[in-house]
């Protein structure tokens, strides 16, 4: 069984992972992110998991139910010559999927961690203190490659 689904759409072949598989996945990682550790949610799940903290309003807690949707990563990007191998790929929040984008995993960490030590991190923060920061996409980037350049470096 293979945990790649095909199909076309517009003339287009696109790819996405079984839902077994997703699952599977989400249960090996205890339903947590790969890099932030917070809990993840699959498509169908209710608010359960945010419903007990406390947000500063519902838009907040809108979005922290949104950056909790949970996401396949993978830790070599695909345009990076990573492969959709099963030992290539790993859970992740929206959140950090985004922030991570098409940077390797060990760095993506590195600066995730950071983010999360800064009170920064946008859903670990609206679930410890109920407000989210906003973070500068430059600046993000910023961080990323540094956090790149700093594993570099130690390899």
């Amino acid at each position: 069984m293979t945990h790649l689904v095909e199909f076309e759409i517009d003339g287009r072949v696109c790819r996405r992972f079984t839902r077994e598989f997703v699952l599977g996945l989400s249960e090996s990682q205890n339903h947590r992110c790969a890099y932030c550790g917070m809990n993840v949610r699959l498509p169908g799940e209710e608010m359960s998991l945010v419903r007990n903290a406390d947000f500063a309003d519902r838009r907040t807690l809108r979005r922290a139910y949104t950056l909790m949707y949970a996401t396949v990563d993978h830790l070599q990007p695909r345009s990076k010559g990573g492969s959709d191998d099963p030992d290539n790929l790993v859970m992740a929040c929206r959140c950090c999927n985004s922030i991570k984008g098409t940077h390797p995993a060990e760095a993506a960490f590195v600066a995730i961690r950071s983010l999360i030590g800064q009170g920064l991190h946008p859903l670990v923060a609206a679930m410890t203190t109920g407000t989210m920061p906003s973070l500068d996409p430059q600046w993000l980037e910023l961080e990323i490659s540094a956090a790149v350049a700093n594993a570099m470096e130690a390899a």
